[in-house]
């Protein structure tokens, strides 16, 4: 789970001398979920939003292979990702410590598909606490609502990607899978040294799979 951008993801130390595997590519099927057209996101932000998670794994060289739902009956897919545009997290996923952006729901089997839950409202109360005392968060200008917008929610979706790959729901202290990202970070662009993973995590890695065929070895809860 992802508490102002959290959650995190980490294995035991791995042999240091085990080259490390990283995934050449990870296939997500995107479900958008606005009732009735209600306070949906704008294409912008969800390009962004994209465009912001797939730049954090390419720190790594791993591609994010995008499908449409439609797409996914003849895909294999790694992660489903639910991007609740109006619903909120349930109270038992509110965290003490930051406002509860994603989670994930990890597969019962080494080969199944991840589930991602990403709450835009949550996006949006993360984003506005990094701009205060700039003014309310809804009276920017469109382009840069959406810029904030998109890196909250592309780089939480990042995370639980890594919780996905990783296998399970610890995290470290610091870098991708670190269990809080503060609002302030949504200022700056992205970067491999604040977005990086740790040794622990580049040695984990090596021996998780998605069973793709695009990372070498095997994990799973």
């Amino acid at each position: 789970m992802l508490a102002g951008f959290i959650a995190g993801a980490v294995l035991g130390v791995m042999a240091s001398n085990i080259p490390t595997a990283f995934p050449k590519s990870i296939t997500v099927q995107l479900i958008r979920r606005c009732p009735q057209q209600r306070d949906c996101l704008r294409p912008m932000a969800v390009r962004g939003m994209k465009d912001e998670t797939s730049k954090v794994w390419s720190f790594f060289d791993a591609r994010i292979d995008w499908i449409d739902p439609v797409d996914a009956t003849t895909s294999a897919v790694d992660v489903t990702v639910l991007l609740e545009e109006s619903a909120e997290p349930a109270p038992h996923g509110a965290s003490k410590r930051g406002v509860v952006l994603a989670e994930l729901h990890l597969p019962h089997t080494p080969c199944g598909t991840g589930v991602a839950r990403v709450w835009v409202t949550q996006a949006r109360r993360h984003a506005e606490s990094a701009l205060i005392p700039d003014g309310p968060f809804e009276r920017l200008p469109s382009i840069l609502y959406d810029l904030f917008l998109a890196r909250a929610l592309g780089r939480a979706l990042a995370h639980e990607i890594g919780h996905y790959l990783l296998g399970t729901s610890r995290h470290t202290a610091r870098g991708l899978m670190r269990a809080h990202f503060s609002p302030l970070e949504l200022r700056e662009p992205a970067t491999q040294q604040r977005y990086g993973l740790d040794p622990v995590d580049r040695d984990a890695l090596a021996f998780a799979s998605t069973c793709r065929g695009t990372i070498a070895g095997a994990s799973s809860r």
